[in-house]
């Protein structure tokens, strides 16, 4: 295929977090259980891409922008508060509008008055509203992983 898979460092940090079951004793048990699976099998999902040498269009990204070819190294040493108050959308929407920067298409600040039209080559990959809100602030196209794994299974 003509793309590339990128799996920002901090996404899989929190998949191998969510894959251990919730935190809180307020969640409730089947939904615990339900984000737990759901971790495991997109680790399990990434893991055998980046395993499997042939796959050349996986790659994992650090909060600093840097592009890995394995998701082995899963800890960084950066400053969290470089990217706006840290918090893990915040980075992962760095990442994002990193790869957008490198795409040739540069960033775009969200400004109300204005109407743009443009053409990406980046889709941010998730099931956060929140995040996909923030992604639409900055013009960086925005897919719910189950819409884009239909896609991706039907490309053999």
């Amino acid at each position: 295929g003509g793309g590339m898979v990128c799996a920002c460092v901090t996404v899989i940090n929190e998949l191998d977090g969510l894959k251990r079951g919730g935190q809180t004793a307020e969640e409730s048990a089947s939904r615990e259980e339900h984000v737990s699976v759901a971790a495991r099998s997109a680790l399990a999902f990434l893991e055998e891409k980046f395993a499997d040498r042939r796959q050349r269009d996986f790659r994992a990204m650090t909060n600093q922008g840097t592009l890995l070819n394995t998701i082995a190294f899963r800890s960084e040493c950066g400053n969290a508060a470089d990217y706006d108050d840290g918090n893990n959308d915040d980075i992962i929407l760095n990442c994002a509008r990193q790869l957008c920067n490198a795409a040739g298409k540069g960033d775009v600040e969200p400004d109300k008055k204005v109407v743009v039209q443009m053409e990406r080559k980046v889709v941010l990959l998730t099931n956060d509203r929140n995040l996909r809100l923030k992604a639409h602030l900055y013009h960086i196209p925005v897919r719910a992983m189950a819409s884009f794994m239909q896609w991706f299974e039907s490309q053999g």
